[in-house]
């Protein structure tokens, strides 16, 4: 007797077990079978409600000095899908969304993924050169210690100490000629067919005598010669 009490317990909790696995699979089954339509309202109202980030990419707006044309042109491209979804997403909590919006709202939400991946894309091109140049720059500085005689060839590409090159170094000669044409005689016709002396009395007739010598230079940066 009490080996048959004992099989019969056996055979309920293998039943029973059989019994688990059954609803388990209905719920599997269940959960594949629902309405595409619905899986995908479900996944852009969670999306709507951070339209701030997508995928783990925050969409704020880039820094002055990151701003290239295509990364900011892409971001106002990004902004204006996320204020169209937003309208689109008020018309439906107020029960107002036709199908049409309903489908609009969808490739919305396909256009914004697809514009944040292109950013990223974008942003990580610039990174890569930022990096190539900051690595030649080393380079460069260790091939101007290491090899003077270098130098030559290297002042082209590279400028100790950083900045702007000064206009002297841009334009040889450039100190002579406003000194020449300081001068009473400097001024004076270029081909010499008269004695009449024409004095620089302004920035801009200094300018213009240099611009005959073929030394364009900015008023600004007379001003300090």
């Amino acid at each position: 007797q009490g080996k048959k009490n004992q099989n019969e317990n056996e055979a309920n909790q293998e039943n029973s077990e059989n019994g688990e696995e059954e609803e388990e699979c209905d719920i599997f089954v269940n959960f594949n079978d629902e309405d595409e339509d619905d899986d995908d309202d479900d996944e852009l109202m969670e999306d709507i409600n951070n339209l701030s980030s997508l995928a783990g990419f925050a969409l704020k707006p880039l820094e002055k000095d990151k701003r290239q044309p295509a990364q900011q042109r892409t971001f106002n491209e990004l902004s204006a899908i996320n204020s169209h979804i937003a309208s689109l997403v008020q018309v439906k909590q107020m029960g107002l969304l036709t199908p049409e919006n309903t489908r609009q709202l969808k490739q919305l939400m396909k256009d914004r993924k697809k514009k944040a991946f292109e950013l990223r894309r974008l942003q990580g091109r610039q990174r890569a050169s930022n990096k190539y140049r900051v690595k030649r720059r080393k380079i460069v500085e260790y091939l101007y210690e290491t090899k003077p005689e270098l130098h030559p060839q290297l002042r082209k590409v590279y400028r100790p100490g950083g900045g702007r090159p000064r206009i002297e170094e841009q334009i040889p000669g450039l100190l002579e000629a406003i000194e020449e044409i300081a001068k009473i005689g400097g001024a004076s016709d270029d081909r010499r067919r008269s004695e009449i002396i024409r004095p620089c009395l302004t920035l801009d007739d200094l300018r213009e005598k240099l611009r005959q010598r073929g030394m364009d230079v900015k008023r600004t940066t007379l001003y300090y010669r």
